[in-house]
């Protein structure tokens, strides 16, 4: 049993940690990350759906077309499934979901007071899981529908049970939390360097003399801790790897350098600069929090050479993530949770020391003169301490909560998700095309789609680039296609313009505020006739439908014809054509289903109706 006076800290600490983070706590996904958030929260509403499972996870967006089931083995889902347990007693709830996030960031709460105190007292552990709690990024994360929050809750878990017991189980139990941070997030394998130093210290291999058999102790130790997360992390990328297309970003060299390399991606992007400006310094920390960091780091070495070496092996470890997934940790600053555990320890430890340093101040006999200097002093620290921290904690807190990037969420929105919803029935799926890359709209309708981004800045694509990614794209099962409301003043590609080049292929089935829905059907050409003349039957074609003619399939001897087509039904057209000096043919830039019904006739694997 713990004592009264802990319990009492460990019970304030979890209030104090829940009731700072129930801020914004019913508002809807669309702050920071919102395109990261309702991806997750889609896998969820996947799992209520009964369409897939732990093992089997599914979202909205597919980034890659080839994935038309929409699976997803970006993390193992456990965060989601947990979410999931809790909604089938609860019924589907927002709230449930950020309090379950929030539970989750109140026990690493809790670990953080466990490491401070083991590591140093139980001062440095309160003050460390108080800085922990009022970082900024803390705030706004630990509350937000991610499971980036899990992996750092399992590994500070993983490390509090290794450092408050001695004892066999703890080791096992810590190295099963450590197992279950890097199922959600592979990255955690390089606190592999924590552990290792925490098994060399327990060694008092400081001291000795590094022999061949005490080495393979060490390492025999480290790897005996490591099966479990090898073991499991290993299986669920095998399970993985049975599909191919199914990971949110199938080419990992973007999430490490944005495929230039390290060194170029570190000078082009100012990566290292950004990470001390904009995070230690800024948003992560607030700049109160990055200084008091600095200040427990050179304390630290000073007062504590042992813990220096641990400390400096973990910001090792964080340096190596941070600066390996360059592009993943710029672009995602969810990326730099792990930094939070170790920086609020530095910062707890530099405040309890400044505290202690004021308190003797004040216990000596002052004059006048020397009284007036150090409330002089102390004033100075406090206007450091509201303008560098508490000040810098409200603005970071706003930025975090306002609504990020490309905005998707407003009533209109709404009005057309509902709509829309209406007419795509469940396991259809729908081509968004918007003004940036965004999964937010199909992750409302929570139907599966693909996204065509077309920035503000740049001109409609033609037609032939677009229809042909749409007719990929309906070859994947697409079956609708919804335009955003990009007709804005200045917008080098409107909506307007959009809209001209559906209407001939496309029937407009919905026409909002914000998105117009048009039903993309199976095409289909009908060649019928003789060797001089074809008779062509077009279906969901529009009108508008040039032939490619040639000798030799493909060649530039190919020429253009356009004939005219008349209405003979919902939306068929037919033209009769003189074929006589003909050797091929086909569509122009057009992909339909070929049905010939002549004797005449054949399809080649081109695409092309040949001539027998």
């Amino acid at each position: 049993m713990l004592p009264k006076k802990e319990l009492g800290v460990i019970v304030f600490l979890v209030i104090y940690s829940v009731m700072i983070r129930l801020y914004h706590l019913q508002a809807p996904v669309n702050d920071r990350h919102h395109f990261r958030q309702t991806d997750t929260y889609a896998i969820v509403s996947n799992f209520l759906k009964g369409n897939s499972d732990i093992l089997h996870p599914k979202f909205y967006q597919t980034p890659n077309p080839d994935n038309t089931e929409g699976f997803y083995f970006g993390e193992f889902p456990i965060y989601e499934y947990f979410i999931y347990l809790l909604f089938r007693f609860t019924g589907e709830n927002l709230v449930v979901a950020r309090l379950f996030t929030i539970g989750l960031t109140s026990i690493s709460t809790v670990c953080i007071y466990v490491i401070g105190r083991k590591m140093f007292n139980k001062r440095v552990g309160l003050a460390s899981a108080l800085a922990f709690t009022f970082f900024p990024s803390s705030v706004f994360w630990g509350r937000a529908i991610s499971p980036d929050v899990m992996a750092l809750t399992f590994f500070t878990l993983s490390l509090a049970v290794l450092l408050a017991k001695d004892a066999k189980w703890a080791k096992i139990l810590s190295a099963v939390f450590w197992a279950g941070a890097i199922l959600i997030k592979p990255f955690y394998l390089a606190f592999g360097l924590v552990y290792l130093y925490y098994f060399f210290i327990e060694q008092n291999l400081e001291d000795k003399k590094l022999t061949q058999k005490r080495l393979r102790n060490l390492f025999s130790k480290i790897i005996l801790f490591s099966l479990p997360a090898l073991i499991l992390y290993g299986a669920w990328r095998l399970w993985a790897g049975t599909f191919p297309p199914s990971t949110i970003d199938p080419d990992p060299l973007s999430i490490l350098h944005d495929r230039q390399g390290w060194w170029t991606y570190w000078h082009t992007s100012d990566w290292i600069t950004l990470l001390f400006t904009k995070h230690f310094f800024g948003e992560l920390l607030t700049p109160l929090g990055g200084l008091l960091a600095v200040i427990g780091a050179v304390l630290v070495t000073v007062k504590h050479l042992h813990l220096s070496r641990f400390m400096t092996v973990w910001l090792l470890a964080n340096f190596i993530i941070s600066f390996t997934f360059a592009w993943g940790s710029w672009q995602h600053d969810y990326y730099l949770l792990p930094w939070l555990p170790v920086l609020s320890l530095l910062a707890g430890f530099a405040t309890v020391e400044i505290v202690k340093f004021f308190r003797r101040l004040w216990t000596e006999n002052l004059d006048g003169f020397e009284y007036f200097w150090r409330v002089s002093a102390l004033i100075v620290v406090v206007f450091f301490v509201y303008f560098l921290g508490i000040k810098k904690f409200f603005d970071y807190r706003t930025d975090f909560f306002e609504p990020q990037g490309y905005e998707l969420y407003a009533e209109d929105f709404q009005y057309d998700y509902q709509k829309i919803a209406q007419l795509i029935f469940q396991g259809e799926t729908v081509v968004s095309v918007q003004k940036a890359y965004s999964p937010y709209a199909v992750n409302m309708l929570r139907r599966t789609g693909n996204i065509l981004a077309i920035p503000e800045n740049k001109p409609c694509p033609s037609e032939i680039a677009l229809f042909n990614q749409i007719d990929h794209l309906r070859k994947l099962k697409a079956n609708y296609l919804m335009i955003h409301k990009i007709g804005d003043a200045g917008v080098a590609c409107s909506r307007q313009t959009l809209n001209a080049a559906m209407a001939n292929r496309f029937q407009l089935i919905y026409q909002g505020k914000e998105f117009d829905l048009y039903e993309i059907k199976s095409q289909l050409l009908v060649v019928k006739g003789t060797k001089d003349q074809v008779i062509l039957t077009v279906q969901n074609m529009g009108i508008d439908n040039t032939l490619e003619v040639g000798g030799i399939p493909g060649s530039v001897n190919t020429i253009e014809v356009t004939p005219s087509w008349q209405k003979i039904g919902e939306s068929q057209y037919q033209t009769v054509v003189s074929s006589g000096d003909w050797l091929s043919f086909k569509i122009y830039w057009k992909s339909p289903e070929i049905q010939v019904e002549s004797n005449n006739w054949f399809v080649d694997k081109n695409g092309f109706v040949v001539k027998k």
